[in-house]
């Protein structure tokens, strides 16, 4: 595969599928964090581009899945008070450490 073959499967896939990888990642985090979403989905897709599924659609969504996961992951590792990390542990449904105790969804 040439480059130009190359840019040019990027360029179609994101056309025909990034605003809809927006719009997945607007459900669950802000505006802001979904965009960030979409350019850390994009990034990865044109790292591994190189053997796409027939239908990338479901490759693309299970991408910005796991993206929006670790922006998740990391809003709830941050440093906040307890009350807060009571509150957080429910939306992301796991279970947070802070000083020494465990608390769980």
């Amino acid at each position: 595969m040439t480059e130009d073959d190359y840019e040019q499967r990027f360029a179609t896939v994101y056309n025909r599928y990034f605003r809809a990888v927006l719009r997945y990642a607007l459900a669950p985090v802000s505006t802001e964090q979904a965009k960030d979403v979409v350019a850390e989905t994009s990034l990865i897709v044109r790292r591994r581009l190189g053997n796409p599924p027939p239908e990338p659609a479901a490759w693309l969504f299970g991408v910005a899945r796991k993206v929006i996961a670790g922006h998740l992951r990391a809003a709830c590792q941050l440093s906040m008070p307890l009350a807060w990390t009571l509150i957080v542990v429910g939306r992301c449904g796991g279970v947070m450490r802070q000083s020494g105790r465990t608390f769980s969804a």
